[in-house]
């Protein structure tokens, strides 16, 4: 049988050494000292012991011959790589401790304390609340790389490794987390486990029925999930993820999930565009303008229009996603409770009161020869294609804009700037998108614009009680999805 004990006891030997030979010189105490030559002494027996089991095991069992004796000294010292490693793991661990304590005690111990009494807050205090939000925010999300298998399976050595070789090129930008799941799974099954990790990443438990696990993609079963910094997942793959897929991944997350205007064009046609094509039929006859005016004016009040109407939709979602997913679920039960306004809105008054109300108050700021060529009816319309294109947006990519933006700006750096210019490239491309709609809806000519005329007395209350069916869906996926787990 080889003599396979040696790298415990280089290990062992190589601390007993190490520590005696740097401890040693600040003491001065006899006993202490005396302590630390037995110490020294017995760490050098060790090592000595181990080089020779290497010895033995290269020049005998390898069938290296006299190679395996030189050899065996570069492996015995090929330990102390790895050591410096695990080192440099708890390192990062403890600072990452830190740096988020740090943050508690400088950030949300404020925050906190203005949030429990906004009676006697000032002015500064109420714009000070968002700024150290999302600066608390910034300090306290990473990228999480969560790794769920259930007891016993070899998956959870295969993440170990994966995440270990993925865990030295990212360094503390990202943080690694493995779960175990399954029914029945006890405490004790993490033993074995627990002692490979040997600290280098949080180890947990699911709860005996893997209720945790059934919430997340994979279900109560074994994969890898990429978690962005502002708890969106970005990618998931079952049972194990290689390296590169990760890396990806995680530099995907980084970047804001990976989300971009573009998306808006690999939407589905069906559930997008087609019931807009319907809404944008031309409803009535444009003719050339009387005045000169700049080139494609017509065009860029349509585009202008519909990105005012999505940008009223998705402002207060890029705000409200900088706090995570955490209040996701609340947002999404705000953006129902929002849609179900606007359905009664357009059953019984046929008009979208505060998207009419905005776009009339920047339709009276238009220059007067502008509006005396474009009505205000035709700039209101474009106004709601834009807001019902953020709708239909959000059902096709509930997570959009809140990957797009609200990732971006929680993963801090540059995401601070590169969010708000994210946001506006989204509200610019929505008004392109639209305008494209409206075009392809135009190519008709007269029978477009008859089509456009016919159905003009019941188009919003049409599309209102297409709405009504939406909602409904979209209440029962609430209450028996995000409400009820």
């Amino acid at each position: 049988m080889p003599p396979t004990g040696f790298p415990t006891l280089l290990l062992v030997g190589g601390f007993l050494f190490s520590y005696a030979f740097l401890v040693k010189p600040g003491h001065t105490d006899p006993e202490y000292v005396a302590l630390l030559d037995n110490m020294f002494n017995i760490g050098l027996v060790l090592v000595g012991i181990g080089v020779l089991m290497v010895m033995v095991l290269l020049y005998h069992y390898e069938k290296m011959g006299a190679v395996g004796i030189p050899l065996a000294i570069l492996e015995s010292l090929g330990l102390l790589p790895k050591v410096v490693s695990y080192v440099r793991i708890f390192a990062v661990g403890v600072v990452g401790v830190k740096i988020a304590a740090t943050g508690n005690e400088m950030l949300y111990e404020g925050l906190a304390h203005t949030l429990s009494d906004l009676s006697h807050a000032g002015a500064l205090d109420y714009v000070l609340i968002p700024v150290i939000l999302i600066a608390w925010l910034a300090v306290q999300l990473f990228a999480l790389v969560l790794g769920v298998f259930t007891a016993g399976s070899p998956a959870a050595d295969l993440q170990m490794q994966d995440f270990l070789e993925v865990q030295d090129d990212f360094a503390d930008s990202v943080s690694f987390a493995q779960m175990i799941t399954g029914e029945g799974v006890e405490i004790y099954d993490g033993d074995s486990h627990a002692a490979k990790l040997n600290g280098s990443w949080p180890l947990m438990i699911d709860e005996s029925d893997g209720a945790v696990a059934q919430q997340l993609p994979t279900g109560v079963g074994e994969g890898v999930i990429i978690i962005d910094s502002a708890g969106f997942i970005v990618d998931w793959h079952t049972s194990t993820m290689n390296p590169i897929d990760i890396k990806k991944a995680v530099e995907t997350a980084e970047a804001g999930g990976g989300r971009t205007p573009f998306e808006f064009l690999q939407m589905s046609s069906i559930l997008v565009f087609l019931p807009l094509l319907l809404l944008g039929l031309p409803r009535e006859r444009i003719d050339a303008p009387e005045t000169v005016m700049i080139p494609a004016a017509g065009w860029l009040g349509t585009a202008g229009s519909a990105s005012l109407g999505f940008a009223l939709w998705a402002l207060p979602v890029a705000i409200l996603s900088i706090f995570g997913a955490m209040l996701w679920s609340w947002v999404q039960a705000a953006l129902i409770g929002w849609l179900i306004w606007q359905t009664v809105a357009m059953l019984i008054w046929q008009r979208l009161p505060e998207v009419d109300w905005v776009s009339n108050q920047v339709y009276n700021q238009l220059p007067d020869d502008y509006r005396a060529w474009r009505s205000q009816e035709m700039w209101t319309w474009d106004a709601r294609m834009g807001h019902w294109f953020a709708w239909l947006s959000w059902l096709a990519m509930p997570t959009l804009i809140g990957q797009g933006v609200g990732s971006r700006i929680a993963s801090g750096g540059m995401g601070f700037l590169m969010g708000p210019l994210m946001l506006i490239a989204f509200i610019l491309l929505a008004g392109i998108v639209t305008l494209l709609i409206r075009l392809v809806a135009a190519w008709g000519g007269p029978i477009s614009r008859l089509a456009g005329t016919l159905t003009r007395p019941v188009a919003v209350r049409g599309w209102g009680a297409i709405n009504a069916g939406i909602v409904i869906w979209m209440i029962l996926w609430y209450v028996f999805g995000p409400l009820l787990g």
